[in-house]
């Protein structure tokens, strides 16, 4: 009678495994039901949080994306200020897609401030935006962007 290589040999010469389940095969099927349902619980321990970060990401990225918006509407305000004096918030209004200052959902309502000085060197527009944001468990909250440009103003009146 041939026997299978992992019934016949032994980790120590002289002893033979057998294919019955031995004491250590039946405690650890015990602890395995004494440990039924604790991934469930852990599960449910974990899900809030894990979906509270989710949302929490999702947040912080748009807002990282509503600053990025802004400093570029606001490059684009000090390109054309450059330009023709008194065109730095229509441009960025425009840039940002603004209607009534409405910017829509990443950024909200937008205030563009324009400082300019023709000719000279220290014109400035300024965009700020605020949104509020509904953070679940947290409730609602306001985050407040802003972002400016310096240009040099080389037009006379």
């Amino acid at each position: 009678v041939r026997r299978h290589p992992a019934v016949t040999r032994s980790p120590r010469p002289g002893r033979r495994h057998s294919l019955r389940p031995g004491r250590r095969e039946r405690s650890a099927s015990r602890r395995d039901r004494s440990d039924a349902g604790v991934a469930a619980v852990e599960l449910a321990i974990l899900l809030p949080v894990l979906i509270g970060v989710i949302m929490l990401a999702v947040v912080a990225g748009t807002a990282a994306i509503g600053q990025l918006r802004l400093e570029a509407a606001a490059r684009d305000a000090a390109r054309a200020g450059s330009v023709v004096t008194g065109a730095e918030c229509s441009t960025a209004l425009d840039s940002l897609g603004a209607v009534g200052g409405d910017a829509g959902p990443t950024l909200g309502s937008v205030t563009c401030t324009s400082v300019s000085v023709c000719p000279g060197t220290d014109s400035r527009v300024t965009l700020t935006a605020t949104r509020n944001v509904t953070i679940p468990l947290v409730g609602v909250r306001t985050i407040d962007l802003s972002a400016d440009a310096r240009f040099d103003c080389q037009i006379t009146n």
